[in-house]
């Protein structure tokens, strides 16, 4: 065999076992596992019981929501979960704890500020209707159920940012820290090897992952107390297999 054809041969072989060995590392890196995150909203507090505008203000859990949080914890160990991420409120933290008092297992957790809760200015623990009339009326709606009608409870949160110099975040703001501390939460999760998580957190931050996430889902109102979504995440991909799910808490 002339030399040239030899080598031209030997060099296509090489190539051959270069792209082989690329087209793998794609192939290994596109079946990487994704991380399930479980979303739940915390228990019911003595603000939701009474309807008042609770953001970084916090109330503690009704007695009860403590017994129905730690039912969620006993229905959910049929899933092996690695961590547990939350919000640092003392209502999320209340909620967490009977969750893992019922699940069994002690699970590392982290606590990020920027979970918490859309924050409301000097509107903090005013009863809901009343606020939301105002802001209805301020908007050219009739009511605050007119304009539930109208307007999901997200693109809403900006008008409190723009009432009455309030002092409450803006919608912009809000999106942004849920955003950043969701990538560093994942970042984590695939360090530590994580497959299922759950990140324990608030009505509106659920609302904004669900509008981030969940292509079709409209709420006029915060989902559930206690209520599970599962958000999907691959390194490419967020999306919600399902949101605000009641049954799991209440399967018996």
């Amino acid at each position: 065999m002339p030399w040239a054809l030899f080598l031209l041969r030997f060099l296509k072989a090489g190539m051959f076992r270069k792209c082989y060995t690329i087209k793998v590392w794609l192939l290994e890196v596109s079946m990487s596992k994704p991380i399930n995150v479980y979303v739940i909203r915390h228990g019911k507090t003595i603000f939701n019981n009474y309807d008042r505008m609770q953001g970084w203000s916090d109330t503690p859990l009704l007695e009860e929501s403590e017994v129905l949080a730690r039912q969620l914890g006993k229905n959910l160990k049929t899933i092996n979960f690695d961590a547990l991420y939350s919000s640092d409120s003392g209502r999320v933290y209340q909620t967490r704890d009977c969750i893992l008092e019922g699940y069994g297992n002690v699970l590392p957790m982290q606590a990020d500020r920027r979970f918490r809760e859309f924050f409301f200015g000097h509107f903090e623990g005013v009863p809901v209707v009343e606020l939301w009339n105002k802001i209805a009326k301020h908007r050219g709606y009739e009511n605050f159920e007119h304009l539930q009608k109208e307007v999901n409870m997200i693109d809403r949160l900006d008008w409190i940012h723009q009432f009455d110099n309030c002092g409450a975040e803006s919608a912009a703001d809000f999106e942004k820290r849920i955003v950043e501390g969701l990538d560093d939460a994942l970042e984590d999760a695939r360090k530590q090897g994580y497959e299922n998580v759950m990140l324990v957190c608030h009505g509106a931050v659920c609302a904004q992952l669900f509008k981030l996430y969940a292509e079709g889902v409209w709420l006029n109102r915060s989902p559930e107390n206690l209520s599970v979504s599962k958000l999907v995440c691959h390194d490419d991909s967020r999306v919600f297999e399902f949101v605000n799910n009641t049954q799991i808490l209440n399967q018996l």
